[in-house]
């Protein structure tokens, strides 16, 4: 019994017990379930927990859990690493989600936690490399790594993470950002395995796949490898930015394999293979294709001298193959060096499409040829300062391009260290073709040249001291150095000498192209025999001022020709045994010789030029002293193309003795039978036998002058027999007949002669005798023909001119004047210049009894004479229209009056046109220049075409002028107005003083101005532009002249306005003017105008209408009357002065401005802004006053009562700046009546509870618009309450 009690005993305590955990557990439970909703509310003691067991504090912004299955599910977001204060860690991690579900059973059975699902989403991960590499440099160990070794490594068996990012910040401080799209991570045991996929920055459509193995070395390291693969990423998101505009639908597939192997934490090894990734674009078009076909790279890390070796890099384009190319890499110590036995410089042609280079670059690669190559480079890098390079460039070719000659298998050896490289060129045999300079190739045996270039900063200079190019005719020896100048302008130096070469070899040499067809052909025709000696080159200057027309460089080729023949011209004897120097100076060409024979005669000097070699009229023009026998020199002239006159005279009259001859030759190269031979022939005591009527001048002396066929003798003596004589040669037997010659000597009755011929006002013009000295020159030929030549000069002294300026002159002045009259059996033509700015041409056919062609020149003759009509042209430095106005109305009078031809007309019509250029014209108070003028007679009116430097356009004056008036089209008109002249009356207004004119002067005006309409597309005024300007004015009345619908348009702004110019009996002036002003900006409109302006970004509209008791062009300040209604919209003021601006100035806006700026910067210092600003301005004599100006600003309200006195400059001006007030506390501090307690109660957190501050500050503004004096007078304060502040600060979130 005693047992069985026993055992009841017991199982009934093992049942309570039972019961009792059963019932302890689901009250746990219950109180777990039941806490779980507040969790969030133990968020902090997680933190401190989670700290004190990893030692790393952490941050979360919100924490959930919740019970579902068999545990609780806890959701963390906002889970952040904090960076300690006394650390800079290198890493920094985000998590914007951490989802932990616990199995609540197997962790209460194993009795540590079991996860049974956790996902990490949003995890950022930042790296920055700098801090890192420091960090080892340094042996630091950071908490974090260790943090993340002993949660992900060691405290799960699994976890996933998604849509997360890792990025890299490397030591430049660039952002490189990698997705981590899915990652799933299993740990067991000492191994770790990564699975997942990720996609770098700008290409996150292609993903890589990649798996991650380590292993737990047991060493507080891990070893393992890491692996990813691409079946095809497309980079061309990368690269598009950095390719030409014009590339189109760039698609790339980089497909490769790589492994990355991890011993002991540390990279090990590294291998990539990479598989045939293709690349292809557009041009417009056209397609173009480039492929990577194979290639391997690898990396060895563990050693302290890292190596990486490209290996069997092969590239396709089209059905081109490119195979082999290896480059070795390997740092030693701080040096890395770089080898390649061979980079085949080829493939680089097949992707230029892709980038935006010059078109000279592009045009020069795709004329490359063959396999360019680098060979055997080696590079040495340690810095930029401290490198070596030697390298061989081979097979080098490209086709005639740009102007650089064809080049087959050009090679170098190059050697280059910082600031310099040298580098040796060679050319083997070939031939060099240069079709853009020479017409033929070059046969090349070899070349050879030496460069070195050297560079600093951006100065460079290259260097060839020496080349030497052996052709088949001659060897070339050169150097040459080029350079930038201060303006990075090329400046070339070359000099240059070649060895003896056959005259025949010459013109393969001659740059064809450069000097122009028709100078080659005429040197390969001229030079027939001969050596050239030597030669030599020389260069300086710079190349794009070639060929240097101010002497700024010098581009200069001579040659040294020995026993030349040297046929100057196919029609004249060729030069025999002549020493020539042919010199190419820029862009001419020199012959020059002491040393010739020409037939029997001596050539003492024979120089010859071509002054601009490449010009399509390109002329030889020759120089030659001859030293010979009478006899010798006619021969020379009988085989000449002047046999048929100077020949022919030569042979008539015999001469003997010795004689000199100067002959100059002009053959155009072109046209080479239309030369021009001209010269003279010096007789010294020679005697001259005509031959046909046997008489014999003895000692004859002086020049005999020719030009082709025309012969001329000046002031010849000789002995006719026993008497001397002096003539000049004026008489000449032609084929035409007979010619006489006259000279004429008299006196001329000007005035007597104008008023016999009907020019009554001229003749009040012209009085005086005229001296004349002429000559009168008839022609009698067969058949009863005559023709006659009259030619009279006179230098006018006696006679006196009442013209117009330059012509007037008094009778002591002298004005050198010629007349010449030719005339035949039909008609007469008439030719007469004065001085040399005047002169009249005209036609005069007897049958007509009038002018058919009449031309009046003024000034340089410089336009060809019509053909038919009265014409004028003008070409004067100045004129004043009114006098010549005055001046055509005297003419046309008399015009009008001469006695009229058979038919009923005048004896000289009206001008048909009048045209020309003045430098200056005077158009009552305007002046002009540089005008150039064409008026043509349309229908009833007169039609200008003006264009000077003031005005461009199309004036058109009816002949019904009071009605029509003036009609001005003008494109620019560029007004600059009189300057304002002052006067010391006061109290009196006078129009003569105000004006600078008389009374008459002013009626004169005002009675003068037609009906005008009048429009311009570009119009300034003093420098200023009005931009589009129109309008209309007409007379009212005798004593009223209207000015209406002025328009101005100008970019954004407007002016429209209306105006009177009243003008009584008694000649007082009045102007009165009113119309609007519109801008969008106008501040930016003053500163347009050259007026520095304190407004910025403000609109205005404004009104006006003012008056003045003086003509519309003298507007002085003491007279100006009006009103100016105006207002400023939404903008600010800075401090920059606006003295050019005088509307705004009269405030002085500025100084305002840098008066509260200085009281109140943390308000003013960017400026004053305003809402609008309005006001009234009232003139009276000059003094503009306003008591209603008001701003409405952001910082306060302003008013401002005053006036300027314009006259005198004076300011005086009350303003009221009223602050506006808000609760912002820096505001309030602003504007405190002592801000320093404010600040100071700021800084240490103080609470204040209210404070004074400025309620209205006053300011006096006086002194003048130049030198304004802003005083402060007085200031007003109330109490405002300040916002409370808090007690403590919350701490910054950490990045």
């Amino acid at each position: 019994m005693a047992i069985k009690s026993f055992c009841a005993g017991l199982i009934r305590k093992i049942w309570v017990s039972f019961a009792i955990l059963l019932v302890t557990l689901a009250i746990i439970l219950s109180a777990i379930r039941l806490g779980l909703p507040y969790a969030n509310d133990f968020k902090e003691h997680i933190a401190v927990w989670f700290e004190q067991k990893f030692d790393q504090p952490i941050d979360i912004e919100y924490l959930a859990a919740d019970w579902r299955g068999n545990g609780p599910q806890i959701n963390m977001k906002g889970f952040r690493f904090k960076r300690r204060p006394e650390q800079d860690s290198p890493v920094l991690v985000d998590i914007s989600q951490v989802n932990l579900e616990l199995d609540f059973w197997q962790t209460l059975l194993q009795r540590s936690l079991v996860v049974k699902n956790f996902v990490l989403e949003g995890v950022e991960v930042q790296v920055d490399t700098d801090k890192l590499n420091a960090a080892k440099k340094s042996g630091d160990n950071f908490a974090l790594f260790s943090l993340f070794k002993d949660i992900f490594l060691e405290q799960f068996q699994r976890f996933d993470v998604q849509n997360s990012h890792v990025t890299i910040i490397t030591p430049d401080e660039a952002a490189h950002q990698i997705k981590i799209h899915q990652l799933k991570w299993f740990n067991q045991n000492k191994n770790h395995q990564g699975v997942g996929e990720f996609s770098l920055e700008g290409i996150e459509a292609d993903r890589l796949g990649f798996v991650l193995n380590l292993t737990d070395d047991g060493i507080e390291t891990y070893s393992g490898q890491f692996y990813v693969k691409s079946d095809g990423v497309d980079l061309a998101p990368w690269v598009k930015p950095y390719l030409a505009k014009q590339v189109k639908n760039i698609h790339s597939r980089l497909k490769f394999e790589a492994w990355l192997d991890i011993k002991k934490s540390a990279l090990s090894h590294f291998l990539l293979n990479v598989d045939p990734s293709p690349l292809n674009w557009y041009i417009g078009n056209q397609l173009h294709e480039f492929e990577i076909v194979s290639g391997q790279i690898q990396a060895n890390f563990l050693d302290e001298n890292p190596l990486l070796h490209f290996s069997d890099m092969s590239f396709a384009a089209g059905q081109q193959l490119w195979s082999g190319l290896d480059i070795h890499l390997k740092k030693q110590a701080k040096t890395w060096k770089m080898y390649s036995p061979r980079i085949n410089l080829t493939p680089i042609k097949a992707v230029t499409s892709l980038f935006d280079l010059p078109n000279n670059a592009k045009q020069f690669i795709r004329a490359m040829n063959g396999e360019p190559s680098i060979d055997n480079l080696h590079l040495n890098y340690q810095n930029k300062k401290r490198w070596k390079l030697h390298a061989a460039i081979a097979d080098v070719s490209w086709q005639e391009i740009l102007s650089v000659p064809q080049v087959t298998g050009l090679k170098a050896q190059v050697s280059a260290k910082p600031g310099t490289i040298v580098s040796a060129w060679s050319l083997p045999e070939s031939e060099l073709a240069w079709e853009s300079v020479f017409s033929k190739k070059l046969k090349l045996k070899s070349a050879t040249a030496t460069s070195i270039f050297t560079y600093q900063d951006d100065d460079w200079k290259l260097k060839f001291p020496h080349i030497e190019l052996d052709l088949a005719q001659l060897n070339l020896r050169t150097a040459l150095s080029l350079s930038p100048d201060v303006n990075n302008d090329l400046e070339l130096s070359v000099f240059g000498e070649i060895g003896e070469v056959n005259i025949s070899a010459v013109p393969d040499f001659l740059p064809q192209k450069l000097i122009g067809q028709q100078t080659f052909d005429y040197l390969q025709r001229a030079l027939e025999s001969g050596k050239v000696t030597s030669g030599q080159l020389i260069w300086q200057g710079k190349l794009n001022e070639y060929p240097f027309k101010q002497n700024q460089g010098i581009f200069k080729a001579q040659l040294a020709l020995e026993k030349t023949r040297f046929a100057f011209q196919p029609d004249w004897p060729a030069a025999d045994n002549v020493d020539l120097t042919l010199t190419f100076l820029n862009k001419s060409l020199l012959f020059n010789s002491r040393k010739a024979n020409l037939l029997n005669a001596q050539l003492i000097t024979l120089d010859a030029k071509i002054d601009d070699l490449a010009s399509k009229d390109a002329s030889l023009q020759l120089n030659a002293q001859l030293a010979a026998k009478g006899a010798d020199v006619t021969e020379v002239m009988l085989q000449s193309s002047l046999q048929n006159s100077v020949g022919s005279a030569l042979e008539q009259a015999q001469v003997e003795g010795d004689v000199n001859v100067n002959l100059d030759l002009f053959i155009p190269l072109h046209h080479s039978q239309d030369l021009n031979v001209s010269g003279d022939v010096v007789f010294d005591q020679n005697k001259i036998t005509i031959a046909k009527t046997g008489f014999v001048f003895q000692r004859v002396n002086g020049l005999l002058e020719f030009d082709m066929d025309k012969l001329v003798g000046k002031k010849m003596t000789f002995d006719w027999g026993p008497v001397p004589y002096q003539m000049d040669f004026n008489s000449l037997q032609t084929s035409a007949g007979y010619q006489l010659n006259f000279d004429l000597l008299g006196d001329w009755p000007l005035d007597a002669i104008l008023t016999q011929a009907g020019f009554l006002n001229m003749a009040d013009r012209l009085k005086g005798n005229a001296h004349v000295d002429g000559h009168l020159e008839i022609m009698l030929g067969q058949n009863d023909d005559f023709n006659f030549n009259l030619n009279v000069a006179s230098d006018m002294h006696g006679v006196t001119l009442k013209l117009p300026e330059p012509y007037q002159k008094s009778a002591s002045q002298l004005k050198i004047t010629n007349l010449i009259i030719n005339g035949d059996n039909e008609r007469a033509l008439m030719e007469l210049t004065s001085g040399n700015n005047l002169s009249f041409s005209a036609v005069l056919p007897y049958e007509m009894a009038k002018f058919s062609r009449a031309y009046l020149v003024l000034g340089e003759h410089i336009l060809s004479p019509p053909a038919t009509g009265f014409n004028i042209a003008a070409h004067l430095e100045q004129i004043d229209f009114s006098q010549y106005a005055n001046f055509i109305n005297d003419l046309t009078t008399d015009l009008g009056q001469l006695d009229q031809s058979p038919d009923g007309s005048a004896m000289i019509d009206l001008p048909e046109r009048i045209r020309g250029e003045v430098k200056q014209l005077e158009l009552g108070m305007l002046t002009w220049h540089d005008v150039n003028f064409d008026t043509q007679r349309v229908e009833q009116s007169w039609q200008t075409q003006i264009n000077a430097k003031e005005f461009r356009g199309r004036v058109t004056a009816f002949d019904n002028w009071q009605q029509q008036g003036l009609t001005i089209a003008a494109e620019h008109f560029y007004l600059t107005l009189p300057t304002e002249n002052e006067t010391t009356d006061n109290n009196s207004i006078d129009n003569e003083t105000l004006s600078g004119y008389s009374p008459t002067d002013i009626r004169n005006i005002f009675d003068s101005i037609p009906r005008v309409q009048f429009s311009c597309e570009t119009c300034q005024l003093d420098q200023k532009n009005l931009g589009k300007v129109s309008f209309d004015i007409s007379r009212a009345s005798p004593n009223d002249l209207l000015l209406n619908n002025f328009k101005l348009n100008y970019r954004q702004h407007q002016i429209s306005a209306s105006g009177l110019w009243r003008l009584d009996n008694q000649s007082r002036s009045s102007t009165q003017l009113r119309g609007q002003i519109n801008s969008s900006d106008f501040g930016h409109w003053l500163r347009d105008y050259q007026l520095s302006s304190a407004i910025r970004d403000s609109s205005i509209k404004a009104d006006f209408s003012f008056n003045w008791p003086q003509p519309p062009v003298n507007l002085s300040y003491q007279y100006l009357n009006g009103d100016l209604n105006w207002r400023l919209g939404e903008g600010y003021f800075t401090e920059v002065s606006d003295k050019g601006a005088r509307i705004l100035s009269m405030l002085s806006l500025d100084s305002l401005v840098r008066k509260l700026k200085l009281d109140f910067r943390d308000v003013f210092s960017k400026g004053l802004f305003y809402n609008q600003m309005t006001g009234k301005v009232k003139l009276t004599n000059g003094l503009a006053y306003t008591d209603n100006t008001k701003m409405d600003g952001v910082a306060g309200n302003m008013e401002v009562k005053g006036s300027t006195d314009l006259v005198s400059q004076e300011l005086s001006y009350d303003v009221r700046f009223s602050p506006k007030i808000t609760s912002s506390l820096p505001v309030l501090i602003a504007w405190m009546v002592n801000p320093v307690t404010g600040i100071a109660a700021l800084a240490i957190d103080q609470v204040l509870e209210s404070a004074d501050v400025i309620s209205q500050i006053k300011f006096r503004i006086s002194g003048t618009i130049d030198e304004p004096k802003v005083v402060e007078t007085g200031r007003e304060s109330r109490e405002v309450k300040l916002p409370a502040q808090p007690s403590k600060r919350t701490p910054k979130k950490a990045k």
